[in-house]
């Protein structure tokens, strides 16, 4: 195992099968099998069967499963944290351009759009919470709230890549989301715009 995924598993209570609770839809994971590519990842046992059976939009799978395609993403497909993010980016503003999720996402201001942050959050994420604490004209205080050790440092700039690819989709091109602080069981985000 990768340094990186065994210091993952190492912190989580049950390893791989930690936080059942905690789920992400397929349409999630999927973007990040694809991100992982064709490597072939002993460690984690599922990959091989998500790609033999493949990954349903619309269905639940556990989010530590999403968290640890992240790192080996970053491991196995990226040489940099700021490719993996690049792309991370770029494959949110496609997903939210096709026909399943362009309603979630289209046609509200960057206010209106964090304002339905938690409402969308739940559309894609179980056993997590996205929280709004504040929003200025040009600003904006947000967390996710998540069991001890679920995401770690990568992810919160994953998770960040996603929502500022989600205010550029609805024309906030100057937008920046910046992880403020990182806790075992909470992130802090800064949205600007």
């Amino acid at each position: 195992m990768t340094p990186s995924l065994e210091r993952y598993v190492a912190d989580l209570p049950a390893g791989l099968s930690s936080h059942p609770e905690c789920q992400v839809k397929g349409a999630a994971l999927r973007s990040m099998l694809d991100l992982v590519g064709d490597h072939p990842i002993r460690e984690l046992p599922f990959v091989a069967e998500y790609r033999a059976h493949g990954v349903l939009p619309s269905v639940w799978y556990p989010e530590v499963h999403l968290a640890t395609l992240a790192l080996a993403a970053r491991v196995y497909a990226f040489p940099t944290d700021t490719a993996l993010l690049d792309r991370v980016f770029e494959a949110n503003l496609e997903m939210f351009q096709s026909k399943l999720y362009y309603r979630l996402m289209a046609l509200l201001s960057p206010g209106g759009l964090l304002k339905r942050g938690p409402m969308n959050w739940l559309q894609f994420h179980r056993g997590t919470r996205f929280v709004v604490h504040e929003i200025h004209d040009r600003a904006a205080q947000a967390s996710l709230e998540f069991p001890a050790h679920l995401f770690g440092s990568l992810h919160a700039r994953v998770f960040a890549k996603a929502f500022e690819a989600a205010l550029h989709f609805n024309g906030a091109t100057a937008a920046k989301l910046e992880v403020e602080g990182l806790q075992p069981t909470e992130i802090r985000y800064r949205a600007t715009w």
